[in-house]
């Protein structure tokens, strides 16, 4: 063989060694890009299960919390508006969740975040049946205060009631006992009176005379009224077997031909009660002491004013009650 042929032979078997590792090279790129790509798809197929997975959940999560919000409104139905509300965010959170797990089929960071949010999800949930539990107890607890409250108003209005009723009990026993005093009183007062009355001493044969002052101080007898200064009052007292021994006052009434009672303060004039509680003025009055003899009583009164012409009417007052009366004339 010569030296040509044999240099051939070797360029022929490193070509063709080199053309083997270039096809083995291939075959292993081929192989190792196969094995990336499965790869990939193993992981893409994960992630969509994960995806349908975390779907399936939001979608029971959800559910159930409807389920839950329905059974205390349907309870509670004074809490419809907070409940209303929950329900809205939970549906705008379960819009965003799902948002999230769909862009997660192609990320793995995605499908986290919607694992975490449905876990945020669920304790917020969470979070709201404990406040709203916690509102229960407090409202049964509320309510059971109420309760008792109403009972102690209850309690405390029966107490009132019954207090009003003694009260009221007590001022009708008040009003009946100072009915029946003021009745009594009003007896007493009106025997009283009639004793009072019973022991008048009347007087009889009363006269009125009229006289002028001397300067000497003696008196003499005038009929005329321009000459009359000074007047004598003259009655007998009647017996009163009814009437003690004793001092008796006397109420002379000069009434003057107009109807005016003459009364002069400085002379002794005054005013009594009569028995009917009526003021009686008089013009004058004298003390003396009663011993059942039927004594003449003379009475005389110097007003120190003119006496005018006419009839004139005399009455004679004992205890506050007419004990007799009579008229004269002045000319």
């Amino acid at each position: 063989m010569s030296v040509i042929e044999n240099t051939s032979k070797k360029r022929l078997v490193l070509i063709a060694g080199i053309i083997i590792a270039l096809l083995l090279a291939t075959c292993a790129v081929l192989v190792y890009n196969q094995i990336t790509k499965d790869e990939v798809i193993v992981v893409q197929a994960a992630q969509i299960d994960e995806s349908e997975r975390l779907t399936k959940e939001l979608n029971d999560e959800y559910q159930e919390a409807l389920a839950e919000l329905d059974a205390i409104l349907a309870e509670n139905e004074e809490l419809r508006t907070e409940i209303e509300a929950e329900k809205e965010n939970l549906k705008n959170e379960k819009s965003k969740i799902a948002r999230l797990i769909r862009q997660g089929k192609t990320s793995s960071a995605e499908l986290a975040t919607a694992r975490r949010r449905i876990d945020e999800l669920i304790a917020g949930q969470r979070d709201f049946i404990a406040q709203i539990d916690n509102l229960k107890k407090e409202n049964k607890e509320l309510s059971v205060r109420v309760e008792q409250s109403e009972a102690e108003k209850t309690i405390l209005r029966s107490e009132v009631e019954k207090e009003r009723v003694a009260t009221e009990k007590l001022q009708q026993e008040k009003a009946a006992v100072i009915a029946e005093k003021q009745t009594l009183t009003a007896e007493k007062d009106e025997l009283a009176l009639q004793v009072t009355q019973a022991q008048v001493v009347d007087v009889a044969d009363i006269q009125v005379r009229g006289y002028s002052v001397r300067s000497n101080g003696k008196l003499r007898r005038k009929r005329s009224a321009k000459n009359v200064e000074l007047v004598k009052i003259n009655f007998e007292l009647t017996n009163n077997e009814l009437t003690p021994e004793g001092d008796e006052d006397f109420f002379v009434r000069l009434i003057s031909p107009t109807g005016q009672t003459m009364a002069v303060e400085s002379a002794g004039s005054g005013v009594i009660k009569s028995g009917d509680g009526t003021d009686i003025r008089y013009s004058v009055s004298e003390t003396v002491f009663y011993d059942k003899q039927g004594n003449e009583i003379e009475i005389q009164w110097n007003p120190g004013i003119s006496f005018e012409r006419g009839e004139y009417t005399v009455e004679v007052y004992n205890k506050g009650f007419l004990a007799g009366s009579d008229t004269f004339k002045l000319r």
